[in-house]
C-alpha cells in the first residue's frame, strides 16, 4: 500500500498525482490512500475536476480533519489512522509526505515506518535560486520547522532543492528524478481526457487551438514597479490586435481579484476572453502559447509540452539585477520587461509560426523512474 500525506495546499497533490498514476499503472494490485488534514483542502480538490478524477481513478482519499470535534468526526478520523497503523505493522506500506510527518503528532507515523518513508519536494520542479531568494526576502510567513529527520529517502527533481541539506545532515538517501510532469503516462492521461474538458461552455470546439493567460495577483507586488492590473490591460491590447478570433482562456489563481478582472474584461469581446478553471495541463495541451504578467509555476505544464511561454511584466531593478534580466522562474521562453514593442513583435511572430518554444523536451519514460518505484515497492 502507498499512503500519500498531502499538505493543505493543492499544489502538493498536483505535484504527486502523476506519480500516483504511474504507481497504479506499475502495481495495479497495490492500494493508494491520499490523506488530507483540512476539509477545505478536500473541498478544493473536489472542485478541481482533473485532479479529483485522477485521484479517484487510482486510489481513495480521506480527510483527518476532526472539524468541530464532535464524537462522530473523532471516530471517523481514528478509524482511518488506525487502519493505516495496522496495515503498516502487518504489511509493506510506503509513506510519502511533504513535511507533515516531520511535525507532531504525525511524526509518530515516521517513527513506526522509518525505512519506507519518503519526503518529496512539493513543487513539480525545483524553484530557481532567484525564486528562492525572492521568496525568502518577501515572504510574510516565516515558517518555523522542526529540525529532525522524517524520511529515509528525500526525493526531488534537481540538486538545488533545499531539502537536500537535511538529507545530507542526517545521512539519508537523496533520489533525483525527472519531473513527473514530463512522464509519458501523464502526457497521455491528459491527452485522453482533454476533449471531455473542452465542452461548449468552456469556449471553442475541441479541434481549435487557444491561448492561455495565467493570472495571479492583480495588485502591485513587492518585486514589480507597476500594478499588475495595468500590465494585464497592456497585454490584452496586442492580444486583441494580433490573435484574431482565437479564444483566450484566462486562468485565475486563488488570489486573483475576480471582480476586478470582470471589470477589466467588461469592454472586451466576451466571446473571445473566457475565465477558466481548467487544469493548466489541459489548457497547455490546446495552447498556441501561454502568457503571464507574473511568473507562475503553472508555466511548467506548457514547458513540458514545448508550448511557447511569454512573461510580460515590470520587475524592479533589484530583481532584474538578480535574474540577469530574465525571469524569476524556470520554463519561460520569452521574458519581456516593460517593452510593448517587443511584446508586439514576439506575439506576432508566434502567431505567424516564426518562433516556437525554446524547450527541448525528451519525454521521460518508465526507465527514468525505475529506481524510485523499486524503492516504493519494497
Amino acid at each position: 500500500m502507498l499512503v500519500i500525506f498531502l499538505n493543505n495546499k493543492i499544489m502538493t497533490c498536483d505535484t504527486i498525482i502523476p506519480l500516483a498514476l504511474e504507481f497504479r499503472h506499475r502495481f495495479p494490485n497495490r492500494k493508494i490512500l491520499f490523506i488530507v488534514f483540512d476539509n477545505k483542502t478536500l473541498s478544493a480538490l473536489k472542485s478541481n475536476i482533473v485532479i479529483w478524477n485522477a485521484i479517484i481513478s487510482c486510489g481513495k482519499i480521506f480527510s483527518v480533519d476532526i472539524g468541530s470535534g464532535k464524537w462522530f468526526n473523532l471516530i471517523r478520523v481514528m478509524k482511518v489512522l488506525s487502519y493505516i497503523l495496522l496495515r503498516t505493522l502487518v504489511s509493506k506500506v510506503a509513506f510519502i509526505h511533504f513535511k507533515i510527518l516531520r511535525e507532531n503528532p504525525f511524526y509518530f507515523f515516521y517513527l513506526i515506518n522509518k525505512k519506507r518513508t519518503f519526503f518529496f519536494e512539493s513543487e513539480s520542479l525545483t524553484r530557481t535560486d532567484y525564486h528562492d531568494t525572492y521568496h525568502d526576502k518577501y515572504s510574510k510567513h516565516k515558517k518555523i520547522v522542526t529540525d529532525r529527520p522524517s524520511a529515509e529517502y528525500y526525493v526531488c527533481t534537481t540538486n538545488r532543492w533545499s531539502g537536500i541539506k537535511n538529507a545530507v545532515r542526517y545521512k539519508k538517501e537523496v533520489v533525483i528524478t525527472p519531473s513527473f510532469r514530463s512522464s509519458r503516462l501523464w502526457i497521455e492521461y491528459i491527452d485522453n481526457i482533454v476533449n471531455e474538458n473542452f465542452i461548449p461552455r468552456n469556449g471553442p470546439s475541441i479541434d481549435k487551438p487557444i491561448i492561455t493567460f495565467l493570472l495571479g495577483s492583480l495588485d502591485k507586488i513587492p518585486f514589480t514597479k507597476t500594478e499588475i492590473r495595468k500590465f494585464l490591460v497592456k497585454t490584452l491590447d496586442p492580444l486583441d490586435e494580433l490573435t484574431g478570433d482565437t479564444k483566450v482562456f484566462l486562468k485565475p489563481h486563488f488570489i486573483t481579484d475576480i471582480d476586478l478582472l470582470l471589470e477589466i474584461l467588461k469592454c472586451r469581446d466576451k466571446d473571445k476572453y473566457i475565465i477558466s478553471y481548467l487544469h493548466p495541463s489541459v489548457l497547455a495541451s490546446r495552447s498556441i502559447f501561454v502568457i503571464c504578467n507574473c511568473y507562475s509555476m503553472a508555466v511548467l505544464d506548457a514547458y513540458f509540452r514545448s508550448v511557447p511561454v511569454v512573461e510580460y511584466t515590470d520587475y524592479n531593478d533589484d530583481l532584474l539585477s538578480l535574474t540577469n534580466h530574465g525571469s524569476i522562474g524556470f520554463g519561460v521562453d520569452y521574458f519581456i520587461n516593460n517593452d510593448a514593442s517587443k511584446l508586439h513583435r514576439t506575439l506576432q511572430s508566434i502567431m505567424n509560426g516564426n518562433i516556437v518554444s525554446t524547450s527541448k523536451i525528451d519525454y521521460s519514460n518508465k526507465v527514468d523512474f525505475d529506481y524510485l518505484f523499486e524503492l516504493l515497492s519494497r
